[in-house]
């Protein structure tokens, strides 16, 4: 599919189905079996796209903003925020226990080293147009700044951050949870070099678990409780066992073996265990939808043939028979219950 064809019509917005151990099925603080669907690829914080490698970085990094119990963006490495009146300036209070895996202190440079490497272009980060809004940001993306130092963040002392913004910002922190906005130590970082984040050995923890056992390529990698960490007695679990399952039959089976304390499933596996206590439906943020190429097949440059196709298709039966109910047919191209629009105080998608 290229540039040139014509988004058609939001299909279906997804839902993911997982089967999953009650905790009080398992041992106090126990050790989680946990699989992935897919390979991890990076844990560089500026160069991770895919989910595996957002979820370790979600366990091994601390950015200013973690996600609360209800999905809400809450205090982490940083306790304390202040907004001008203007909405223009953010100042950031850190933590003054705030250490790296490998004993290091972790300071307010280490927040400013690794926005400035993220939004460097030479970095190439997908994720990096998350900071448009951030003063200088687009410019530096766009070549137009050449000094990354111009970024709207600067560290005041070892414990303040300041972000400087282009316009107002109310959903700042719920962006600043992403992997992209951690802290970065640039001695190890410049170190490591084209390794950084290739495997566990050139990662480095400021989060509540440390990577363990991932060369770059295996499937079986571990995740252990970081003894440096600010918050570690909160830190219930003292350790996940992490395997890549590919198929979804195969992680289902090593789940009913009490191999696997958690499991996503097809829609086939959901119909066949609706009944299951164990089955739990997570609400997902993320549509399927059809779209038809119109540089190359000349009927589809026709409007009315493509309002055709897409009255033919019976959204109902698609999520209730195909997909058998792990989704909910897509009236908006933003899914349901996603963000809340500041402006109106109703759901984001209705806007």
């Amino acid at each position: 599919m290229n540039k040139t064809q014509v988004l058609l019509a939001s299909v279906a917005v997804l839902a993911t189905f997982t089967i999953a151990q009650p905790s009080t099925h398992a041992a106090k603080y126990a050790s989680i079996n946990w699989m992935e669907n897919s390979d991890l690829t990076t844990v560089d914080p500026s160069k991770a796209t895919d989910a595996p490698s957002f979820h370790e970085l979600d366990l091994t990094q601390e950015a200013l903003y973690r996600e609360g119990k209800k999905g809400n963006p809450e205090l982490a490495a940083a306790k304390s925020a202040k907004v001008s009146k203007d909405g223009l300036t953010w100042t950031f209070k850190l933590r003054h226990n705030l250490k790296w895996a490998n004993g290091e202190k972790l300071t307010a440079k280490d927040f400013v080293y690794g926005w400035q490497r993220t939004i460097n272009p030479k970095t190439a980060a997908e994720y990096a147009y998350l900071y448009s809004g951030i003063k200088n940001a687009d410019s530096i993306q766009a070549g137009k700044v050449k000094d990354v130092s111009k970024l709207g963040i600067t560290a005041v002392g070892d414990y303040e951050l300041k972000v400087t913004l282009e316009n107002p910002m109310p959903q700042l922190p719920m962006i600043l949870m992403a992997p992209g906005f951690a802290p970065q130590n640039q001695a190890f970082v410049e170190k490591a070099g084209s390794h950084y984040g290739t495997n566990a050995k050139y990662a480095l923890s400021s989060g509540p678990f440390i990577l363990k056992g991932w060369d770059g390529s295996n499937t079986k990698y571990t995740l252990v409780k970081n003894k440096n960490y600010w918050d570690k007695r909160h830190v219930k679990t003292p350790k996940f066992n992490v395997q890549v399952i590919k198929d979804y039959n195969t992680g289902y089976n090593l789940f009913k073996a009490g191999k696997l304390d958690y499991a996503p499933l097809s829609p086939a596996q959901i119909k066949a265990t609706k009944n299951n206590p164990n089955l739990k439906k997570l609400a997902g943020a993320r549509g399927q939808w059809l779209e038809l190429n119109r540089s190359k097949v000349k009927a589809f440059k026709n409007k009315k043939i493509r309002l055709a196709i897409t009255h033919a298709i019976n959204r109902k039966n698609l999520v209730n028979k195909v997909l058998t109910g792990s989704a909910v047919a897509a009236k908006t191209y933003t899914p349901l219950g996603l963000s809340i629009d500041p402006n109106t105080g109703k759901d984001f998608a209705k806007s």
